[in-house]
């Protein structure tokens, strides 16, 4: 919650800092209660999560605090309000369960490959890791572009919004363009970061690699577009077509294995991104996701 206050505040720089001190602490608080001089193991693990993780969180709320209580206040200032406990809900909930629904679609696409040989199941794993590497990374721009367009939503300048939308889609677009070529070209030397010693699990992993990262670009437009429909509201249209690409990669990973192997289940992650990408763009150029301004009880400029 406070990060996202001090991102909608413009300010990127303290939830950076704050993860940085608590990871840093983590690690040390492991070596510390999992080793000697206390030797817990598990519970030594669970200790240090819990402490950083409290550390931060209770400074994140001292800084957020202290932000807040320097922002002037209307003459109408009220402790709880209603209205916007409506308007928040109705942007939150969609974004909660679109949430919830990507984890259970991706517990489905994990079922078809548990039903691959061992070694396949390690190579997946271990690729998988580099391609969330990748789309956390558009992700975190896609959040960015968000927070911008929630801030420029509040003073109506739809024009700003694509000229920032047009600006996050070259940056992202550089990105995804320079993580795909990276995973291509190394795909063998990252897959020995994860399985040195299994052959054919970084054959398997080679191939996630190289059949997924030359789609990066593709689903760079959907995210980027994601981050404009709910900057500005717009949840139905992000729901639809990040529930398209998610049902389309969930029915091609058990539909395309008979055909054509492990090599189907790989195809439906570009295969899912392609069409919730298409649906995305057609809802951006066509939709009214300027509506926000209703939401927001404005009226439209």
């Amino acid at each position: 919650v406070a990060n996202g206050v001090f991102t909608a505040l413009g300010d990127s720089l303290t939830p950076l800092m704050l993860l940085i001190v608590s990871s840093v602490l983590n690690v040390a608080l492991d070596l510390i209660l999992v080793g000697k001089p206390f030797s817990l193991g598990v519970k030594g693990a669970a200790w240090a999560t819990f402490i950083a993780q409290g550390s931060s969180s209770i400074a994140a709320l001292c800084l957020m605090l202290r932000r807040l209580a320097k922002l002037p206040r209307s003459s109408g200032y009220r402790l709880f309000d209603r209205c916007l406990l409506r308007r928040i809900v109705r942007i939150a909930v969609p974004s909660i369960c679109q949430q919830s629904f990507v984890s259970i679609g991706q517990l489905f696409v994990q079922g078809a490959v548990n039903q691959l040989p061992v070694y396949a199941q390690s190579g997946y794993g271990a690729a998988f890791k580099v391609n969330i590497f990748t789309i956390s990374g558009i992700t975190t721009m896609s959040n960015a572009l968000s927070s911008y367009t929630a801030q420029n939503t509040g003073a109506c300048e739809w024009a700003r919004i694509r000229q920032g939308r047009r600006a996050a889609m070259w940056l992202t677009w550089g990105f995804g363009a320079a993580a795909g070529l990276t995973a291509m070209i190394f795909a063998k030397p990252l897959m020995m970061l994860f399985v040195p010693a299994d052959a054919e699990a970084m054959k398997i992993g080679q191939q996630f690699l190289w059949t997924v990262a030359p789609f990066y670009a593709i689903i760079t437009v959907k995210l980027i577009n994601d981050g404009v429909f709910r900057g500005t509201g717009a949840m139905k249209m992000f729901m639809a077509s990040t529930f398209l690409d998610l049902g389309v990669r969930m029915v091609a990973s058990y539909v395309l294995p008979p055909f054509v192997g492990a090599k189907g289940i790989w195809w439906a992650f570009p295969i899912g991104w392609i069409a919730g990408t298409a649906l995305a763009v057609v809802l951006y150029q066509f939709g009214k996701w300027d509506h926000a301004a209703e939401i927001r009880g404005r009226d439209r400029s």
